[in-house]
């Protein structure tokens, strides 16, 4: 079995291989009260959930449930969680809670 793992691990690019082996600590770190991330030294620490009216937790990233390897690699690059590939828009994987969207349109105001 272990043959096995390393001919796959060798076959496979290094960013999904990392990916596929540490999905159940991503799953924790998504379904935990925080997400805990650092940036130039210092920690940041983000609620995972919102609250409704009705005081319902409701997560803000909610990570699919695959069990094959196969559909993990293609939601990885196709769609992923926010601040990594392909989402890079944002570097950070929430963003600020209160921060306006900064996308202007065409012909809606000036500049």
């Amino acid at each position: 079995m272990v043959e096995k793992f390393e001919e796959l691990k060798k076959d496979l690019d290094p960013h999904l291989w990392s990916m596929l082996t540490g999905w159940k600590e991503e799953e924790k770190r998504y379904s935990d009260e925080f997400y805990t991330y650092k940036v130039r030294g210092k920690e940041i620490k983000v609620p995972n959930h919102s609250e409704s009216l009705a005081h319902l937790k409701i997560p803000k990233v909610a990570l699919p449930k695959f069990r094959s390897w196969g559909d993990k690699v293609r939601w990885a690059m196709q769609e992923n969680t926010p601040g990594f590939f392909p989402l890079h828009r944002q570097i950070y994987p929430f963003k600020r809670t209160g921060e306006d969207p900064a996308r202007m349109f065409a012909y809606e105001g000036g500049p």
